[in-house]
């Protein structure tokens, strides 16, 4: 049975060279949009390096430190990587604690006059400001690991939940894995929203530019050409009685003029007739007499 020295395991893993490091590492200038990615890359090339070659590999970093940020750590020295990487968070980084990009991060709603991908960038920017967060924390890998599928979870949640009403229903429907899943499907249902409301609007354009006449409601004509109007709706404003002298009916029509030609007002009026004539002739006979009998005396 062969037992493996220490020196055939230390043989046995490879490293990159010196040279190969030098060109994986990236200017730092003071930037702090660009911070985290030039931390990212000296840890990347930290686990790639020899142990034995790390305090040369910090030389190296330093001489990619640029502008303002080496105008900081000019007077300053650092024996380990960490130290320097320490200093960086504290001077470049966000000054905001883990819980208050959280608290950002769940107010994050999509703005009436914002489209998907708009507010999806301002998402995942808070997103992102969380995740590096985590470097302010000595954790384990498996540690780091667990934060960070969590506040994925997170951000997915609140981009669904701070969507417009119409493409919030659609996207729990679907229930989306991932944060960028659930952007790609919001993108599009957006897109085919848009879509209808463009229709929609065509069709209610055309029916309000249509000439309906108001009486009939019938497209493509108005009141002169309206057969409605002549057949089936007589306007009543312009009719004149020439008897009662009043609006809305003509002579023909007069109810007036009507109950004084009925029957019962014809008999009525030829008794009424017949009896101022019997009391005229009474009246005359009664002066008569009267004459007489004065001419006697």
């Amino acid at each position: 049975m062969s037992v493996k020295t220490s020196n055939d395991v230390s043989t046995s893993v490879s490293f990159i060279s010196l040279e190969m490091a030098e060109r994986m590492l990236t200017k730092f200038d003071g930037s702090k949009a660009r911070i985290h990615d030039f931390l990212d890359n000296c840890d990347i090339v930290n686990n790639l390096i020899n142990p034995s070659l790390k305090k040369i590999l910090l030389q190296i970093i330093i001489t990619k430190i640029t502008d303002n940020a080496r105008s900081m750590i000019r007077n300053r020295e650092f024996q380990y990587w960490e130290d320097l990487k320490k200093y960086l968070l504290d001077r470049y980084t966000e000054k905001r604690t883990l819980g208050q990009w959280q608290l950002e991060l769940s107010r994050c709603k999509q703005n009436y006059n914002e489209n998907v991908i708009q507010y999806a960038n301002k998402v995942e920017n808070c997103y992102i400001k969380l995740i590096n967060s985590l470097d302010a924390y000595n954790q384990s890998p498996d540690a780091r690991k667990a934060c960070v599928d969590l506040l994925k979870s997170q951000a997915l949640s609140v981009f669904i939940t701070g969507l417009k009403i119409d493409l919030n229903l659609k996207l729990k429907a679907l229930q989306p894995k991932t944060l960028q899943d659930a952007i790609s499907l919001a993108v599009v249902k957006e897109q085919q929203l848009k879509g209808k409301n463009e229709i929609s609007k065509f069709q209610n354009l055309n029916i309000s530019n249509t000439i309906h006449f108001h009486k009939c409601n019938k497209p493509d004509h108005t009141t002169v050409n309206c057969r409605v109007r002549s057949f089936t709706e007589p306007n009543k404003k312009f009719k004149y009685c020439n008897y009662c002298k009043k609006k809305g009916h003509v002579k023909d029509e007069c109810y007036i003029l009507k109950n004084k030609n009925s029957p019962n007002n014809l008999n009525s009026n030829n008794n009424f007739q017949k009896r101022e004539s019997s009391n005229k002739s009474r009246f005359s006979n009664s002066n008569g007499n009267s004459s007489d009998s004065n001419q006697k005396n």
